[in-house]
C-alpha cells in the first residue's frame, strides 16, 4: 500500500462496521481471516506495524510444547498439537515439519520412560506416531559438532518450524482479497460509547502522517486482540489488569558456526527449563527464556531488548551444548525479544505459567487474549463465536473449512520463479512480477534474500518505515549482522523509488533502523 493508497483508505474508513479488531498480530490476523471470509464488513487497526508486537519475536515454533504435559496443560497441548497438524495440512508452504532430537547424557540422565509416555501421548494427540529412541552413534551423525562427553542415547518426535511474521501477513492479505481493510500505524486512543456505556466504536490517530485529527469509526464489535497490551483497552471500560508480560529472548547464530538439521530439545544446565536448539532460514536459533518483564524495561527501548544476564545464560547453553563448535560473540548474528501475554496466576513461577487462552466481555468490548502463536485460529474462533449475538445479520462462518486459500501460492507455468519466493509471497508476488520485464533473482551477498523481493515488499505490502521492511516482510535484519546494514547501500535505489522517499527520508530512514537494531537486535552492552 503506498502512501496516496492509504490516504484514500483513511478517507473511507469513517463509516459503520460490522467488526473491528484492535491488534495486528497473529490473532488478530486470524480473526479478520475468518471474519472476512464469513462475508463481514471488517476494519483491522494495528498502532505499529503488523506483527511487530509478539507475532515476529516467537521461537518459531508451531508445537504443541511437551513440557507443558509434564505442567499438566493437558487441554493446551491437545488443542496445540490439532492446529500443528492443521497448519502442516493447510500452509505447508510456511509451516514446515522439523524433527527434534532429546539428548541423554550420563549424569544428567533423563527419564526416558517419562518422556517416552509423554511422546506417545503427544502423538496420539495428533493422530500420528512419529517418535522413538536413537542411537550415540547416529546422533553424533546427525549433530557432529554436539557435546560427545557423557552422551548415551536419546529420543526423537516431531513438531514444527515457522516464519510467524510471514504467517500473519498471509492472514492478513487473504483477508483484503476478501473485501476487508487492513490498517497498520493506526492506533486507538479512545473507545466510542453509547449513553448506556456500550462500546460502539473507537477513536484512532493515524501515527504515519503526523498532524492528522484523530477520527471516530463505528462498529456493532469491537474485538481486542492485542496480547502483552490488552490491559490497555480494557482499561477504557474500566477493568484491572490482567496481563502478566513474559520476556522470552533468543539468539541467532550464524549457520556457517552451527549448521543444524535437525532441532534439539534440552534442559538448561542451571534450571533444566526445556530450551531448543532450532534451524531456521540458514541460521540457528536458541532460547528462550521466561521471565517477568519489568516497566522500567519499556521506558529503555521501543522495544524488548536481551539483557546482559539472559545473553549470558542463553550462551552458557550453546557453549556447553556445542563446546566443540567454539562459538563466541561474533557468531551472533542477531538478538530477539518478544512479550508472551499470560493471563495471571501470581503465585506461579514465569516458566510454569498457563498458556491457555479466554475470552472477556465488557461493556461489549470483546477481548481475546492468552493463548499462543499454534493456536491463534482457536482463538479467533473463540472470540467470533461471542461476539455473533451482536451482529445485525448471521455471520456464514466455516469453521471446518481451510482459513488459507489452496491456491495462494500456485505458479503460472509460464512464470520461472524459485520455489522459496513463491512459497514467501505467493500470487500477489507473482501478478507482480509480470510487470517486470526481466526479474533478477539474484540474492544479496551472504543470505538467502533476493533485492528484488525487498522491493516487493516496499511496493506491495504497507510499509511505512525500514523496520517495517526488513525485520518483518523480509527477515534480513535477523540474519545479518548489525541489521544487514552493509546492504543498505545496494538496496538503497530500488526502496526510495517504490516508496517514494526523499534522500533526507531514507536517511532519517537509515538512522531510525540502525537505532532499532542496537536497542533490540544486538548484543547487550556490558
Amino acid at each position: 500500500m503506498q502512501p496516496l493508497e492509504r490516504d484514500q483508505v483513511w478517507d473511507a474508513i469513517q463509516h459503520p462496521w460490522d467488526i473491528i479488531i484492535v491488534g495486528g498480530g497473529i490473532t488478530g490476523a486470524g480473526i479478520f481471516r475468518y471474519a472476512t471470509a464469513a462475508g463481514l464488513k471488517v476494519l483491522l487497526l494495528e498502532a505499529r506495524d503488523y506483527a511487530s508486537g509478539t507475532s515476529s519475536k516467537s521461537s518459531k515454533l508451531v508445537h504443541g510444547g511437551l513440557r507443558y504435559l509434564n505442567q499438566g496443560q493437558f487441554n493446551v497441548t491437545y488443542e496445540s498439537v490439532r492446529e500443528r497438524e492443521r497448519l502442516l495440512h493447510e500452509v505447508p508452504e510456511l509451516v514446515e515439519p522439523m524433527c527434534f532430537l532429546i539428548n541423554n547424557y550420563k549424569g544428567a540422565e533423563i527419564s526416558t520412560k517419562k518422556y517416552i509416555l509423554g511422546l506417545v501421548i503427544y502423538d496420539i494427540m495428533g493422530n500420528k506416531w512419529d517418535h522413538g529412541r536413537v542411537k550415540r552413534e547416529k546422533i553424533l551423525s546427525i549433530c557432529p559438532q554436539l557435546n560427545p562427553e557423557g552422551l548415551i542415547n536419546g529420543l526423537f518426535y516431531f513438531d514444527a518450524v515457522v516464519d510467524d511474521a510471514r504467517l500473519v501477513m498471509r492472514l492478513i492479505e487473504e483477508g483484503e482479497g476478501l473485501g476487508g481493510t487492513a490498517l497498520n500505524y493506526a492506533s486507538v486512543m479512545e473507545l466510542m460509547r453509547t449513553s448506556t456505556g456500550e462500546v460502539a466504536g473507537v477513536v484512532v490517530e493515524r501515527k504515519d502522517k503526523p498532524g492528522c485529527s484523530p477520527v471516530e469509526i463505528p462498529a456493532r464489535v469491537v474485538i481486542n486482540a492485542t496480547g502483552p497490551w490488552t490491559d490497555t483497552l480494557r482499561g477504557f471500560v474500566g477493568r484491572k489488569p490482567i496481563i502478566r508480560k513474559q520476556r522470552g529472548s533468543h539468539l541467532i547464530i550464524d549457520g556457517a558456526k552451527l549448521s543444524l538439521t535437525h532441532a534439539i530439545t534440552f534442559e538448561h544446565p542451571q534450571d533444566h527449563r526445556t530450551m531448543f536448539f532450532i534451524p531456521w532460514n540458514g541460521a540457528t536459533v536458541v532460547g528462550t527464556t521466561d521471565l517477568d518483564h519489568p516497566s522500567e524495561y519499556e521506558l529503555k527501548a521501543e522495544e524488548p531488548f536481551v539483557d546482559k544476564k539472559e545473553f549470558d545464560y542463553l550462551m552458557e547453553a550453546v557453549q556447553v551444548t556445542f563446546p566443540r563448535a567454539g562459538i563466541t560473540e561474533s557468531d551472533i548474528l542477531s538478538t530477539f525479544s518478544g512479550l508472551r501475554p499470560i493471563i495471571r496466576m501470581d503465585s506461579i513461577s514465569p516458566s510454569a505459567q498457563s498458556r491457555r487462552h479466554a475470552v472477556y466481555e465488557d461493556h461489549g468490548l470483546m477481548t481475546v487474549t492468552g493463548g499462543k502463536l499454534t493456536t491463534y485460529r482457536v482463538m479467533a474462533k473463540a472470540v467470533l463465536e461471542r461476539a455473533i449475538a451482536r451482529l445485525e445479520r448471521d455471520p456464514r462462518f466455516q469453521w471446518n473449512k481451510p482459513m488459507f486459500d489452496q491456491d495462494f501460492t500456485k505458479a503460472p507455468k509460464e512464470i520461472n520463479c524459485p520455489e522459496l519466493l513463491v512459497d514467501r509471497y505467493g500470487a500477489p508476488f507473482l501478478q507482480w512480477l509480470e510487470n517486470s520485464l526481466e526479474p533478477d533473482f539474484e540474492t544479496l551477498p551472504g543470505c538467502m534474500i533476493t533485492p528484488l523481493e525487498i522491493n516487493y515488499a516496499a511496493a506491495q505490502e504497507s510499509v511505512v518505515h525500514l523496520d517495517d521492511l526488513l525485520l518483518r516482510r523480509v527477515r534480513l535484519g535477523l540474519l545479518q549482522r548489525t541489521g544487514g546494514v552493509q546492504h543498505l547501500a545496494q538496496l538503497k535505489d530500488g526502496i526510495t523509488q517504490v516508496l517514494g522517499w526523499s534522500p533526507e527520508k531514507w536517511q532519517d530512514e537509515v538512522m531510525r533502523y540502525t537505532k532499532i537494531i542496537q536497542e533490540s537486535y544486538s548484543l547487550p552492552e556490558v
